[in-house]
């Protein structure tokens, strides 16, 4: 399943090194659309997102590591 939610707002914090960087998202959990409706109040209801007790989804401030390049 593919969809989108809407960002009520977050923080990017980078410092040198890169790995002592910072992100900190702000998902407004309500706003899930994947294109099917029915499906959207299924995945916001109580059985999976909850959205009426947990409106707000956050990610803790994390830090993060460079990605590896693919092999040739």
């Amino acid at each position: 399943m593919r969809g989108t939610f809407a960002i009520r707002g977050g923080t990017v914090e980078v410092t040198e090194p890169p790995s002592g960087s910072r992100v900190h998202a702000e998902i407004d959990a309500v706003s899930l659309r994947t294109g099917n409706a029915r499906r959207d109040a299924t995945v916001r209801s109580a059985k999976f997102l909850d959205t009426d007790r947990y409106p707000l989804i956050t990610s803790p401030p994390t830090g993060w590591a460079p990605l590896r390049s693919p092999a040739p």
